[in-house]
This record gives structure tokens, C-alpha cells and sequence, in this order.
């Protein structure tokens, strides 16, 4: 599975919708969508973001 892909099935099972993700990550709503459709390798910073973002939205779905 891609990168893409698997963050796409994360985002979407933690009711995240991409805009959401953006707002929260401070990337831009085309760079999300670019990452999720392989358009684009995330860079490190990228990378960091939304999985500090997507971790925290998992921590408080779980509580």
C-alpha cells in the first residue's frame, strides 16, 4: 500500500476530513491532497505534522 493511500484509510477512520487535517497541520488543503494521491513525496517537516495531528485526534477519539 502507498503512503498516500494509508494516509488517506488513517484520516478517514478518525472522521478527519482532509480541510480539517490542512487547518490543523497549517499545510495547504492542495498539499494534502497532492500527498494522498501520490502526486508528491510528504517532506519530513509534512511528515511530522500530520502525524502528530493524526495522533492526537486518535488519543482523544479513544477517550
Amino acid at each position: 500500500m502507498e503512503f498516500g493511500a494509508r494516509l488517506k484509510e488513517i484520516r478517514t477512520s478518525l472522521n478527519c476530513s482532509q480541510k480539517e487535517l490542512s487547518e490543523q497541520t497549517g499545510l495547504t488543503l492542495r498539499t494534502i491532497q497532492r500527498i494522498e494521491n501520490n502526486e508528491v513525496k510528504p517532506s519530513l517537516y509534512s511528515l511530522k505534522v500530520i502525524g502528530e495531528v493524526l495522533l492526537k485526534r486518535r488519543k482523544i477519539a479513544k477517550a
